[in-house]
């Protein structure tokens, strides 16, 4: 069994070169050996499949293994057990779609394909592979002449883009992938787009209502609490309602929020030739604008309403309960608001 195992953890990393650019040194020989390997797993699939034992034990290995590659391939693919049983179409598909692959391997995957009984299903996959990218590329051309007074929401090509990602974790957290394995995957297609985008992205995925997503869009929120600069700028972009929206749906965004909100307020002195709060390390939000946030917030639904006074008069004791204008941040804020309390 251990030597099966230790097989496993070759073929996965085969796996995982046949769809990265490495796979440029592959000549028609070591294409040849891949698809040995991909028989043999096939014929151990065959085998494995209804014993539970061994097929608990590959799982494991394949949860380990995949925790690893992940690590060392970018947008690696994980394997699934029952991955195993299509071994041979799942590695045709990667070799014929991608462009790395030289012309004499690519020739030898072509004459073993015609000598396979596995066209059809490989034709299929690569149709759907084929069809996926040209819509997505639809979509963006069409998306050039949306107003930009269209809401994100309804941004066609932002929306296909925040399905995939959250069917692509879906997919994670179903092979048993530990969340935290999951992380390097976000950080690797979140942290390479542009600010600006991203917010759009990032708006898409935590305000969708399909349950099936719960999952995937909390980590997601996640995620984004866990970038300090994007959740400033996110939090600094975004209209208070959808903030406060966002407040009611996700716990954990909600505290990320409030504590964004204080951190704001702290980083403001009183300018006297202007008798107003600015900001001293960052111009994220004016005085005004932070004032609209707690307001917001305070007309929001009872409990955070609840939640946000509690905090608002607790910082305010906290900081010397003082009466006068101009010398403590949270007795301005307090006043500001006062109309709401």
């Amino acid at each position: 069994m251990e030597g099966i195992l230790k097989n496993l953890e070759q073929f996965a990393e085969v796996l995982a070169v046949s769809r990265s650019k490495h796979v440029s040194d592959w000549d028609s020989q070591t294409v040849e050996r891949a698809f040995q390997w991909a028989a043999y797993f096939k014929h151990i699939w065959n085998r494995s499949r209804t014993n539970v034992v061994v097929k608990q034990a590959m799982e494991a290995r394949l949860k380990q293994i995949n925790s690893e590659l992940s690590n060392c391939f970018d947008y690696f693919t994980f394997i699934s057990f029952d991955n195993l049983g299509h071994s041979e179409e799942i590695l045709f598909v990667s070799l014929l779609t991608n462009n790395a692959l030289s012309k004499s391997a690519y020739e030898r995957v072509l004459v073993l394909l015609k000598q396979s009984n596995a066209v059809s299903d490989v034709l299929d996959s690569i149709a759907v592979l084929s069809s996926k990218k040209a819509t997505c590329h639809v979509l963006f051309r069409a998306c050039v002449g949306i107003s930009k007074r269209c809401s994100f929401i309804e941004d066609p090509f932002v929306k296909t883009e925040a399905d995939l990602l959250l069917d692509c974790l879906i997919d994670r957290m179903e092979m048993s992938v530990p969340l935290a394995d999951c992380s390097p995957f976000l950080n690797e297609v979140l942290g390479t787009i542009p600010s600006e985008y991203l917010n759009r992205l990032l708006l898409t995925i935590v305000r969708n209502e399909n349950s099936k997503f719960l999952p995937a869009v909390e980590m997601v929120v996640n995620w984004l609490i866990g970038n300090r600069c994007q959740m400033r700028y996110f939090c600094s972009s975004q209209e208070c309602k959808v903030l406060c929206e966002l407040v009611v749906k996700h716990n954990a965004f909600k505290t990320a929020y409030l504590d964004l909100l204080v951190e704001w307020a702290r980083d403001m002195e009183y300018d006297i030739s202007c008798a107003e709060w600015i900001s001293t390390k960052c111009s994220d939000v004016s005085w005004k604008g932070l004032v609209e946030h707690f307001n917001t917030l305070l007309e929001g639904p009872i409990e955070i309403t609840k939640e946000t006074k509690k905090l608002l008069r607790t910082l305010k004791v906290e900081d010397g309960d003082m009466d006068v204008c101009g010398v403590s941040v949270w007795t301005d804020l307090f006043c500001a608001v006062h109309t709401v309390l």
